[in-house]
């Protein structure tokens, strides 16, 4: 058969690529030989033109070889064969005649060093999961990719099929078993191999660190489960066609024991190396190969694999090259075509071995070369050094910049699925198996992770596309919902004393001579879900209070009134509800505090303000400092107002913050610890700006060059929607073209972070014709760096810095540059550049910069609207001194996004709903009845606490989860993964500062109470699984851990 590939390829006579990753062309004398040959004598007939090609091919790979010094070899001897082949066929001769006779000529010296060189042609279906087409037809490609592989390997046995993803595994399993059975037996006899350790190709840069290791781990557990495979087996990722790589992924693989790595798009910060350990910051290696040349989705191109194997040669020393190949995207594969091209090519002597091959197997050949476990094929080969592999330490990024922030909606549900995931998973673990539904959060997991596949989560799709991923995006809100509702319906109910002698005592006090039912007096709990003592303010709805309940106060365990803050009473649904805030101080670390909310008349509260000097000022539930003497026992107030000209102010203990009335932006913001205004002279914060893209192709791929930018300076009506004194809120309002802008600044008592809540009615549009509007908010700062000013971003388990280029670049929870973060919930895309030199007179000698974040575009490219319509957008600024800048900015930024991340959650009870019935005579002040308030699983009266860190200034908090752990696939059942109410617990950390520390990781007593020490504290690997290292010594209160830079550390504690 005729390999048009090669004879378009020998027609067009490319240039063979060089050491460096530039064209260098072949000597002329032999390029121009080999066009004189072709025009000489051009083959007719397939079976001379197969015998011409087949020269063809050789000879450019001899001529690579002689160029690239690999061999030694006499370059005269390739003229002399040139002469021998022009003379034959000037002579009349047949291709098939003369082609014999010169390869029999240079097969002695040529012959052992082409043979040398392997190339291991894997064959792929690359499938793309949704992209432009819905999920039905993602279930087709799938199934007819798979059926023609099988076909295939039944007429071609020593064919080899590379496939990836655990959902098309999955998609199969369900909808097609039969194909599934054929899978696996594929797999058993060889010919199939699984470079599946991932839920799907997915996206690496806007996943979490906990999102990654689900990737791996419920791969894994699949593959253990249906297909026997153990973790080992498939010690390789793959990712051709990701959009970028973190610098923290070799860390995290190497963890879950990964060891090889193959992809495509490197983007302008990765290396132009095609083979190469890529090293992560804790010093982990992943044998990488990065595949930019040829590509993973095309036919089977023999001359240019062996090309390529030449430069990888000259690089590294490698003889070995791994060639994919087959028709991908939506699906398809390996064709006859391409499996007829690699036996015929295995027939040339002159030639590298071709070879079917796998991926895992190309990989382990080249570790062991390297490894001096076996000897390199070329050794003793002039010319070649010794295998030695380069070492490329940093971020592979970045591709696409518009991905970050295409279809928001999409990943807005990102953000929101890891936060309810992670959250109601610790909530299971402490309440163990009560309420529990097997299974349930597994599926939930695995629906959210298929979201996060590399054409879904960065917005490349079309709309059939978001219809498919958002609703599976609501059934795992459903699923996370409701396995935390019942974990912490549980704990509140069995876990937590309610009404202690104090609160009893302050309830008579308050509400004296007064004989009504208990709904006048609410239990309350509030739960932290971090592992350390923090404080925040809490939003808490009391449904269907009594007739003339307008207020509430809450009261702490001990007895003190909590200042408390009324929003509204309003009817909702057919039923009243009352919300008020409040600060809750010193949470127990994951844990619980119970709260008594007591609900008051108008006169009653009246009444309250003056016992407790909580004073009005002009408002009922205004509070002033200033006035009032000392902070109320609720902590500290806060206060909104707008002067005289106009401009509104929001300040609390810890910083004072100025509004500008036409933009809504801030134009001074003073941390009070330091006296020092974050804002530079003449500049604005948190200012909302439309950058025109220019049209452009692929519009949710790439951002076009910014033809103008138009910030909202004017019109944006300031008012004081709240006044204190728990939360202060600021609203602006804003338009742009077709749009509509509601913007609230809220500042509360409990917290130094100025939150933002933007409610956006999103009318805008472009196209080829058009520029595309695109909403930023930017943040002008000083900021004191020598030379270009670097911008601090999260990454998965860590955090990275990059210069302020002006370049969008990706980032999870936080950014940072200079004494602000900037934190979100929801937004991925982000931006800093350098706007002046020079100082700023008279307050900080510094450079300003600015860092920007992108909350919306108008892409247009698959997806003519993808952002049309109302969302809703969070983030917050925290300002931080120049010591928390210089010392911990990583961790300070770390743990002010978990905790914006993370909010405490309140919930108001009734009495009939506690497990043990409580509730206060009025009359006297007194409980009646309850669960007991004393004992040893509380720290003190109405709180617990199962676990805390202390300290943790360089480490941040991943999960707390349940064990899950990987089946072993040679045991009747799947694994041990529960041991019934003593669940075994993981807990997850990471050092991101780059330095040595240690923390203590305490028992709480509730825990202690509840399950006892473990009797087992271990380090495990990503997988749950022993990695060998020496067991954790644990004291009766706790344990210490030990951590090298950047290292990501997973604990197993296990109850016998």
């Amino acid at each position: 058969m005729v390999n048009p590939e090669l004879s378009s390829l020998v027609r067009r006579l490319p240039a063979a690529s060089g050491a460096d990753g530039s064209e260098a062309a072949l000597p002329g004398r032999w390029e121009q030989a080999l066009q004189e040959l072709w025009q000489l004598a051009t083959p007719g007939g397939s079976e001379e033109r197969t015998w011409a090609e087949r020269w063809q091919g050789e000879a450019r790979f001899v001529i690579a070889l002689v160029e690239a010094g690999i061999g030694g070899l006499d370059a005269t001897l390739l003229d002399r064969a040139l002469e021998q082949l022009r003379h034959g066929l000037e002579a009349g001769e047949r291709w098939s005649a003369v082609v014999p006779a010169v390869e029999s000529m240079l097969v002695p010296a040529v012959g052992p060093v082409a043979r040398s060189f392997v190339i291991h042609c894997a064959g792929h279906a690359h499938i793309d999961m949704n992209w432009l087409w819905d999920w039905p037809e993602t279930v087709r490609v799938s199934r007819d990719t798979f059926r023609t592989m099988d076909r295939l390997m039944a007429e071609y046995p020593d064919f080899r099929f590379s496939q990836s993803q655990a959902s098309v595994y999955v998609a199969m399993q369900e909808y097609y078993p039969e194909i599934f059975s054929r899978i696996r037996e594929r797999q058993r006899q060889g010919q199939w191999e699984v470079t599946a350790s991932t839920w799907v190709e997915n996206d690496e840069n806007m996943a979490s660190g906990a999102s990654a290791v689900r990737q791996l781990l419920y791969a894994k557990r699949y593959f253990a489960r249906e297909l026997g495979l153990r973790p080992a087996e498939v010690p390789l990722v793959w990712q051709p066609d990701a959009f970028g790589h973190p610098f923290t992924l070799p860390g995290i693989l190497r963890r879950a024991g990964i060891r090889y790595y193959y992809y495509c798009r490197g983007g302008h910060l990765g290396p132009r190396l095609r083979l190469f350990w890529w090293e992560g910051p804790d010093g982990s290696r992943l044998m990488a190969f990065h595949d930019s040349e040829l590509w993973y989705n095309g036919p089977v191109r023999p001359v240019e694999a062996a090309l390529a194997a030449v430069q990888l040669a000259r690089e590294t020393g490698v003889t070995d090259y791994l060639f994919v190949y087959g028709v991908g995207d939506h699906g398809g594969g390996p064709t006859r075509r391409d499996l007829e091209t690699i036996r015929r090519v295995q027939e040339w002597p002159l030639f590298p071995r071709v070879q079917f091959s796998t991926v895992k197997a190309f990989f382990e050949r080249v570790d062991a070369q390297l490894a001096g476990r076996q000897e390199a094929p070329a050794a003793g080969i002039p010319g070649l050094p010794a295998p030695r592999l380069p070492v490329y330490r940093g971020e592979l990024n970045a591709v696409f910049a518009g991905c970050y922030t295409s279809q928001s909606r999409i990943k807005q549900l990102n953000r929101d699925g890891e936060t309810l995931l992670t959250r109601a998973e610790a909530w299971q673990a402490v309440a163990g198996e009560a309420e529990s539904v097997p299974g349930l959060l597994e599926q939930a997991w695995r629906k959210h992770l298929f979201n996060q596949f590399h054409d879904i989560l960065p917005g490349s799709g079309v709309p059939a596309t978001y219809q498919y991923a958002l609703g599976l995006g609501q059934q795992v809100q459903a699923a996370a919902e409701a396995v935390e509702n019942r974990a912490l319906q549980y704990l509140f109910r069995h876990k937590l004393a309610y009404y202690s002698a104090s609160q009893a005592e302050t309830v008579a006090r308050l509400k004296p001579r007064v004989s009504v039912a208990p709904d006048w007096v609410r239990p309350v709990a509030v739960a932290n879900p971090l592992p350390w003592r923090r404080s925040d303010t809490v939003t808490l709805s009391i449904w269907d209070p009594p007739a003339g309940a307008e207020y509430a106060v809450l009261i702490d365990p001990e007895g003190h009134p909590v200042l408390t803050q009324r929003l509204h009473r309003r009817e909702e649904w057919g039923h009243e509800v009352l919300r008020v805030a409040f600060p809750a101080l010193e949470m127990p670390p994951l844990g619980l505090r119970a709260y008594a909310a007591l609900l008051l008349t108008p006169a009653e509260w009246e009444q309250l303000i003056e016992q407790q000097g909580w004073r009005r000022r002009g408002a009922w539930h205004d509070y002033d400092p200033a006035i009032d003497p000392g902070d109320p026992p609720g902590g500290p107030g806060v206060q909104a107002w707008i002067d005289g000209n106009g401009v509104a102010h929001l300040e609390n203990s810890w910083v004072a913050a100025e509004i500008e009335p036409g933009s809504g932006a801030i134009i001074h913001l003073i941390d009070k610890r330091t006296g020092q205004d974050l804002v530079p002279a003449g500049h604005r914060l948190g200012l909302l700006e439309v950058n025109l893209e220019a049209p452009h192709g692929m519009s949710a791929w790439k951002i076009g060059p910014f033809t103008a930018r138009q910030p909202l300076t004017s019109g944006a009506g300031l008012r004081v929607e709240k006044n204190g004194p728990v939360e202060a809120t600021v609203a602006a309002q804003h338009t742009f073209g077709n749009s509509r802008f509601e913007l609230r600044i809220r500042l509360t008592a409990a917290a130094r972070r100025l939150e933002y809540h933007l409610t956006a009615d999103w009318r805008e549009s472009g196209d080829q014709g058009r520029p595309a509007p695109t909403l930023q908010v930017a943040f002008p700062v000083s900021v004191s760096d020598s030379g270009r000013p670097e911008a601090l971003y999260e990454i998965p388990f860590g955090a990275i810095r990059r210069p302020a280029d002006g370049m969008e670049v990706p980032g999870q929870r936080f950014a940072g540059l200079g004494q602000l973060l900037l934190l979100n919930r929801g937004r991925y895309g982000f931006s800093a550049r350098l706007e002046e030199r020079g100082g700023d007179a008279g307050r900080v000698p510094a450079q300003i910069a600015t860092l920007r974040m992108t909350l919306l575009r108008a892409s247009h490219d698959p997806d003519p609207l993808p952002d049309q319509g109302r969302h809703e957008i969070e983030w917050a600024i925290v300002p931080i001194t120049p010591e928390e800048r210089d010392r911990t900015w990583a961790a300070k930024a770390a743990r002010e996004a978990t905790e914006y991340q993370y909010s405490l959650q309140g919930q108001a009870l009734t009495a009939g709903e506690l497990a043990i019935p409580a509730s206060l005579d009025l009359d006297t002040g007194t409980r009646v009845g309850g669960a007991d308030s004393t004992g040893a699983n509380r720290a003190k009266e109405g709180e617990v606490s199962w676990i805390e860190l202390h300290p943790a200034d360089s480490v941040a908090w991943s999960v707390l989860k349940p064990r899950e752990g990987v089946p072993d696939p040679d045991a009747d059942a799947p694994g041990r993964e529960a041991t019934g109410p003593k669940r075994d617990w993981i807990i997850r950390l990471y050092e991101v500062e780059g330095k040595a520390s240690k923390i203590r990781v305490r028992f709480g007593t509730a825990l202690l109470a509840e399950r006892g020490r473990p009797a087992v504290v271990q380090e495990v690997d990503l997988l749950e699984q022993s990695t060998g290292n020496e067991v954790l010594p644990a004291g009766e209160d706790g344990f210490d851990v030990e951590f090298r830079p950047f290292e990501i550390k997973t604990i197993l504690l296990r109850w016998t």
